[in-house]
């Protein structure tokens, strides 16, 4: 049994509208979020071996709170290029070539993208998974390389507006 966290990237900033998408950084609300549901995801999952995250500024800025949450050194978070952007597909690959010592793997990327996964995760559960949404689920295979989104078993679906209700 292997555990999946999948994360949308926090808010960014639309603030400097000179920037190219894949520069944009976190806005203020994807600093408050990102370290929030990182504690919280943290209580319910205590371990996890790798962070994979598209190459992009937020993205890589919102694995930054993921990994100080866990204590993650740098080296395990993993920045792919093949995740800005990307389709169901390539999402997969990018799990199937995980190291099979490796229970637990977060993948942090871009809608649609991720509300495409929610949705093959558990078909209908939802319209578009909000900016650091967070979905943990467990799917029973020895080996990433038969990882499948379809397979995956969701455990929980939260986003920052729920985790207000939490506290």
């Amino acid at each position: 049994m292997k555990n999946v966290i999948v994360v949308r990237h926090a808010k960014s900033s639309w603030e400097n509208p000179g920037l190219r998408d894949f520069d944009r950084p976190l806005n203020h609300r994807g600093h408050r979020d990102a370290p929030r549901m990182a504690e919280y995801i943290f209580q319910k999952v205590p371990h996890i071996d790798r962070i994979l995250t598209s190459s992009a500024v937020r993205t890589r800025q919102t694995a930054e709170y993921f990994a100080r949450a866990y204590g993650l050194p740098e080296m395990h978070v993993i920045p792919l290029d093949a995740l800005y952007y990307s389709d169901l597909e390539q999402y997969e690959a990018q799990m199937r070539m995980c190291n099979d010592d490796w229970q637990s793997v977060m993948l942090i990327g871009h809608n649609p993208i991720i509300t495409h996964i929610a949705n093959e995760i558990q078909p209908g559960l939802t319209a578009k998974v909000p900016t650091c949404g967070v979905l943990w689920g467990t799917i029973d295979i020895d080996h990433w390389r038969d990882f499948d989104f379809s397979k995956v078993v969701l455990q929980e679906y939260i986003y920052p507006k729920m985790l207000h209700h939490y506290e």
